[in-house]
């Protein structure tokens, strides 16, 4: 996945120049590697465009550009399926790997305990975030309890309004919405209990929740899409699920009860 050049240019595409998108479309088209000279003139750039060029895709220089760009080729010429899916398994390796690293267990069973005390909670998420509230959603549904996911914008601030001490609310955001810091600042001054998970742990989210779960964030070729974004979350999502109906034996009963509607579809 390292080795992905191509998708870190698609995914700098929007922010590109003119003169960039020119420099762009060079590898896209997987011309041949070139000295920073020879591709200046080639395109008719100046090298010191080129070097931005390798920054703005988040690279060191041209010396990087070149021999990732030297890999792609030599990838793409061998490419077969077995590449895929190794590049994959350690995509996703390295995603469990740092949740395993951060995980506690104490935060868990605090989270689960909230769970099992309240029946109505709230989750504000957007985005792919909003995607995994849904399933924590489906899951906690078949326990007995009353979700609303809440994604639109308006609505969030509508809902951190009307919510009060007593209440219980999550946020789920990968990267620490902006926007989603203002209304956790709003919950945490009402007194609402609020549960956090993140990958940043630098937002202003961990400073007013109750509970924060630092999960596994995004980057490089795996930011561009090429692993879904709503995973580090949903991975935590499984973590309490697995915690809540072992912990609870009476919500397990409850939770299988609900198989037989599923079966009888």
């Amino acid at each position: 996945m390292e080795k992905e050049i191509i998708l870190r240019i698609n995914h700098a595409k929007m922010n590109f120049t003119y003169v960039e998108e020119q420099i762009a479309d060079y590898f896209l088209k997987n011309n041949p590697s070139l000295p920073i000279s020879e591709l200046a003139t080639t395109l008719c750039v100046s090298p010191a465009s080129i070097t931005r060029f390798c920054k703005k895709i988040g690279l060191s220089n041209y010396k990087e550009l070149v021999y990732l760009y030297s890999e792609h080729l030599k990838d793409n010429s061998n490419l077969n399926v077995n590449n895929i899916s190794a590049d994959l398994q350690n995509s996703y390796f390295k995603i469990f790997s740092h949740i395993d690293g951060c995980f506690d267990r104490e935060k868990v069973e605090k989270i689960c305990k909230y769970i099992h005390e309240y029946r109505f909670m709230h989750i504000f998420a957007q985005g792919l975030s909003a995607t995994a509230a849904q399933d924590f959603k489906f899951r906690f549904s078949r326990t007995g309890k009353l979700i609303e996911v809440i994604h639109d914008k308006v609505a969030i601030e509508v809902a951190c309004q009307v919510l009060q001490k007593g209440d219980l609310a999550f946020i789920f955001t990968l990267r620490g919405n902006k926007h989603l810091e203002k209304c956790a600042e709003i919950l945490r001054n009402k007194g609402v209990t609020l549960i956090v998970i993140t990958g940043n742990p630098n937002s202003t989210l961990t400073q007013n929740a109750d509970v924060v779960l630092i999960t596994a964030n995004l980057s490089g070729e795996e930011s561009t899409g090429m692993i879904s974004a709503q995973i580090p979350i949903l991975i935590q999502i499984d973590l309490i699920h697995y915690f809540y109906v072992r912990k609870y034996s009476e919500v397990l009963e409850q939770w299988v009860s609900t198989e037989k509607v599923f079966n009888n579809d």
